[in-house]
């Protein structure tokens, strides 16, 4: 499990190290400004799960890397709330 808690939001990726597809969860505790980036180990931005305005309350997103049509390994998570960038790494098992 990582999670991060920031200015106005708490951010956890369950399980992690995950088979096959993890739960990405956003909890807002305001209206906020929301990009939710998938980041390979080259620093690329490889997927968008979430761009947007997003209401106070909670949020999931599952992640998989082959619904992205990438390879098994370690992403990074990028999150924005509102300009406050956030990072938790994910490890997907073979």
């Amino acid at each position: 499990m990582a999670s991060l808690t920031g200015k106005g939001f708490s951010f956890i990726a369950m399980p992690n190290p995950y088979f096959g597809a993890t739960t990405i969860s956003l909890t807002l505790s305001q209206d906020a400004e929301v990009k939710l980036e998938l980041i390979s180990v080259l620093g690329q931005v490889v997927g968008v799960l979430e761009n947007g305005l997003k209401s106070e309350g909670a949020y999931t997103f599952e992640f998989s890397s082959s619904k992205y049509g990438l390879n098994k390994g370690v992403y990074t998570i990028r999150l924005s709330v509102d300009g406050e960038t956030s990072f938790i790494k994910l490890l997907e098992l073979e």
